[in-house]
C-alpha cells in the first residue's frame, strides 16, 4: 500500500520526531528509505533524495535536511533551509 502525504511544516517536524526513535536529532538512511518505500518511491530515487539532502555528508539527516526532502518532493517556494 502506498501513501501520499501532504504536510504543513509543523507536521513535518512532528514526523521527524516520530521517526527519530532514538532521539538523536538525526535520521539514518534506512529510516528514510523505509518511509519512501511506503510512498512507493523507487529505491534509486530515495537514495538520490537522501544523498542530495545530506549536505554535510554525515550519513544521517538532521531536521533541516529532512525538511529539504519534503519540500523537494511536495514543493514550497518559501523554504529557506
Amino acid at each position: 500500500m502506498c501513501y501520499v502525504i501532504f504536510f504543513r511544516q509543523n507536521h513535518i517536524q512532528d514526523l521527524f520526531l516520530k521517526l527519530d526513535r532514538d532521539s538523536s536529532g538525526t535520521l539514518e538512511r534506512g529510516e528514510i528509505i523505509k518511509v519512501f518505500k511506503q510512498m512507493c518511491a523507487e529505491p534509486s530515487e530515495a537514495q538520490k533524495l537522501f544523498d542530495n539532502a545530506d549536505v554535510d555528508k554525515s550519513g544521517t539527516l538532521d531536521k533541516t535536511e529532512f525538511e529539504y526532502i519534503w519540500y523537494t518532493l511536495f514543493g514550497d517556494k518559501n523554504f529557506d533551509g
